[in-house]
């Protein structure tokens, strides 16, 4: 498939600046995106409820946020932008096909080094193979 420099641009653009903020959330909240198993108890969290913001006669009242609901939230964050990065990652692969997606998300992962984190810091890296261990997608791949 071929896919024309402003479309390539805009994909790696937009997956650039997710795959920072996931790679700043992970670091924040240690949790090693590099791990398909680290990825995966993350995805398959249950969402929890947030604290409400109304009393019995229905008026506003701030809350103190604490730690642990600031924890929550940027939990909350990272597993929604990364399902969002897999669904831009699946519809990419729908439209462009996986070399062109596998080349765009190697891309995303030299800028990240780029800026000073880790190979995979983003996770984006990181798939299941087919016999259930991680297979780690590299620039160096000899197969």
């Amino acid at each position: 498939m071929q896919i024309n420099g402003e479309s390539y641009e805009r994909i790696a653009t937009s997956l650039d600046a997710l795959n920072v903020r996931i790679a700043r959330l992970a670091m924040a909240l240690d949790v090693p995106l590099n791990d398909a198993h680290a990825l995966a108890r993350l995805i398959d969290q249950p969402q929890t409820e947030r604290p409400s913001r109304r009393t019995a006669s229905s008026v506003p009242r701030p809350i103190a946020i604490t730690a642990e609901h600031r924890a929550l939230h940027l939990f909350a964050e990272l597993r929604g932008l990364l399902v969002l990065r897999y669904t831009l990652q699946t519809r990419s692969m729908a439209d462009n096909g996986l070399a062109i997606t596998q080349q765009i998300m190697m891309q995303t992962d030299a800028h990240l080094q780029r800026l000073g984190f880790a190979p995979g810091a983003g996770g984006c890296l990181v798939a299941r193979r087919p016999d259930g261990h991680d297979a780690q997608l590299s620039h160096n791949r000899s197969s």
